[in-house]
């Protein structure tokens, strides 16, 4: 099921599993990517990676 994630200020559309009520959603690798966010396991926030200049996140193929 195709549904619009906001994550940490940033949006895309994905296909989504429906859980049940009151089970913990898990997000996967390739939304965190393509969102450009990354985790910072040490201090448990996502990392916003930059989404202009040289050391941008998004590349065009």
């Amino acid at each position: 099921m195709l549904r619009v994630l906001n994550v940490e200020g940033r949006e895309g559309v994905y296909n989504c599993v429906e859980l049940l009520a009151k089970q913990t959603p898990l997000l996967g690798l390739i939304p965190l990517e393509d969102l450009g966010l990354d985790p910072d396991l040490q201090q448990q926030k996502l990392r916003h990676l930059p989404t202009q200049g040289k050391d941008t996140y998004l590349t065009v193929l």
